[in-house]
């Protein structure tokens, strides 16, 4: 699979899924089963899927919490941690404050976030020439600070 996306690459300088896509219509590719390998419906149902929890992660509320303080605009529904039906769920920022143990969740899903986010600074900080790698550092500074106080919250 990885010569054939890097045949890919060096026939068009760089990846989209458009690419990847029309080269994985034909049966015979190597990638057709990966792209392909449901039927419409179920394709169309995954489409349908992704394009609700696009929805849901759209919808935002303003918070005014404090009248000395600026209102404050955030998500409306924050994803957590679900059970053995549903891998995750979404609370409502309401539920979220009223109950602990579901803020402990999410916010567990934020540090998961940040974990991911400090892998691709590492990568870009490898890739980078030595001057811009004081951009990468000082970002990775910042993900460790946002990681401790999440962690000791």
């Amino acid at each position: 699979m990885r010569d054939w996306l890097q045949g890919l690459y060096d026939a068009h300088g760089y990846l989209t899924p458009e690419i990847v896509r029309e080269a994985a219509r034909d049966k015979k590719s190597p990638g057709h089963v990966a792209v392909f390998g449901m039927d419409a419906a179920q394709a169309a149902e995954a489409y349908y899927l992704l394009r609700a929890h696009k929805l849901i992660q759209s919808v935002r509320i303003i918070r005014v919490d404090q009248p000395d303080k600026e209102p404050v605009t955030l998500r409306a529904y924050h994803a957590v941690p679900g059970n053995a039906e549903r891998s995750y769920v979404y609370r409502s920022a309401d539920d979220l404050s009223r109950e602990p143990d579901q803020l402990a969740l999410a916010r567990n899903e934020a540090l998961r976030r940040l974990r991911d986010a400090e892998r691709s600074i590492t990568s870009l900080d490898l890739l980078s020439p030595a001057p811009a790698q004081r951009q990468t550092r000082r970002a990775l500074r910042h993900v460790s600070a946002a990681q401790e106080a999440l962690g000791a919250a």
